[in-house]
């Protein structure tokens, strides 16, 4: 079974990454492309530090013990 990661808030899964810490000139090209969001430098290393973001509704999601995916 294929599992699709979708955004808990409208459940769209068009989402991009967000990269925590300081980022390299590659991190801020993609940034600037729309490929990843940049999350600050600031990590918790719980649910606060949540890995997707939602294009759609601009939502963040899937931190720590939080599953972003269902079945497809």
């Amino acid at each position: 079974m294929k599992r699709e990661r979708v955004c808990p808030n409208c459940g769209s899964s068009d989402s991009m990454p967000i990269v925590y810490g300081y980022p390299t000139r590659e991190a801020e090209r993609r940034a600037e492309e729309g490929m990843i969001l940049l999350g600050g430098c600031l990590c918790y290393g719980d649910e606060r530090d949540h890995k997707w973001y939602c294009r759609n509704c601009g939502t963040s999601y899937g931190g720590k013990g939080q599953d972003p995916f269902v079945p497809s």
